[in-house]
């Protein structure tokens, strides 16, 4: 767990990667860590291998992973067959399971209202997630309130476009950004 940690204390950005050409990218990048959002139970093994061959670590996207059950069933295949350094996900069951197999979650927010703060507040109370991360990440004031309210390390997601916004989100106590936009040197 705290390797995660440990990582984004050298290097902040986080590689959020939709395709396989920007697997690649990540592959290629500063980025310690890549948040794989795409794959399917064919190829999730031979990418997990090629990016631990490059000494980057891998946390994949549960709810978007092709072929297999989004239950526990799925979860246990995933974490028995691949060698997945954590996974993200947005629904709390699995997030409450995947802790109890002791695999390093992280739980996934979308925030775009009064409602939805509150929500994900609560859920990141319940499940104590290892890390939660947040979109849209360009609203720093909301990263202060969900890690006071909830004293869970937060990731700051989506938006993620200029050098001021990602300072910005680590300022206010992100402990890293994912973003798409990981090859822009001159944000980072």
């Amino acid at each position: 767990m705290n390797q995660f940690f440990n990582s984004l204390l050298e290097y902040p950005v986080i590689a959020e990667v939709n395709t396989l050409d920007e697997f690649n990218l990540a592959l290629e990048s500063n980025c310690q860590n890549i948040f794989m959002m795409t794959g399917n139970i064919f190829n999730l093994r031979q990418l997990c291998k090629k990016a631990h061959n490059r000494g980057k670590s891998i946390y994949i996207y549960l709810d978007a992973i092709q072929g297999y059950s989004k239950d526990s069933w799925g979860l246990e295949f995933i974490s028995k067959n691949i060698e997945i350094d954590g996974i993200i996900t947005s629904k709390p069951a699995l997030m409450e399971q995947s802790k109890e197999m002791g695999i390093f979650t992280m739980g996934r927010f979308s925030v775009y209202n009064e409602y939805k703060l509150n929500y994900t507040i609560e859920k990141i109370k319940e499940t104590r997630p290892h890390c939660s991360i947040v979109l849209p990440g360009v609203l720093p004031h909301l990263i202060v309130q969900i890690i006071r309210e909830t004293r869970t390390p937060l990731v700051s997601s989506g938006f993620l476009d200029s050098r001021e916004s990602v300072i910005k989100c680590l300022e206010s106590g992100a402990a890293g950004i994912s973003t798409v936009h990981f090859t822009n040197q001159e944000i980072y």
